[in-house]
């Protein structure tokens, strides 16, 4: 019975690790999307291959390495504290949402020191993409976190 249990949780665990992987993918394409729209808004033009790949790349190492993290941290220490399930999800969402400056500011010090480039109309294009992929990933991470898996009984 014990056995039976754990072996349970661990194909909830499972499953919840999946679907967080699936989140993670989708937040960082609604970011992505963000930046094309906002581009198109700003400057009335669109990506070109060679800004695409690299946007894509490194956008996407500073949602990989940097902002998943932070956001799975973030959601795991507020599902402890948070009140309730309503509290949960909302916190989670805007403290996730609120967390876009740190992949942004790691991108800027890659390519032009902190201070110049950090008040930029491009660095606002990243900031509005990594708190989109914020507030997308800590929305559906709470969701996730509070779905109820339900083993099926043979």
């Amino acid at each position: 019975m014990v056995q039976e249990r754990a072996e349970v949780r661990k194909g909830q665990q499972l499953i919840r690790g999946v679907l967080l992987a699936g989140a993670a993918v989708l937040s960082y394409w609604i970011g992505y999307e963000v930046y094309k729209g906002l581009l198109v808004s700003y400057w009335g033009e669109g990506i070109v291959e060679r800004d695409r790949q690299s946007i894509l790349y490194w956008t996407g190492m500073s949602h990989l390495f940097i902002g998943v993290p932070f956001y799975l941290l973030i959601g795991t220490i507020v599902h402890r504290k948070a009140g309730g399930p309503a509290a949960d999800i909302v916190w989670t969402t805007v403290l996730c949402g609120l967390f876009f400056l740190l992949p942004a500011a790691c991108i800027a010090l890659l390519f032009a020191g902190l201070f110049p480039i950090f008040f930029t109309l491009e660095a606002s294009l990243f900031y509005c993409q990594f708190a989109a992929e914020g507030l997308s990933f800590g929305l559906l991470s709470a969701l996730i976190r509070r779905m109820p898996l339900r083993s099926r009984q043979a």
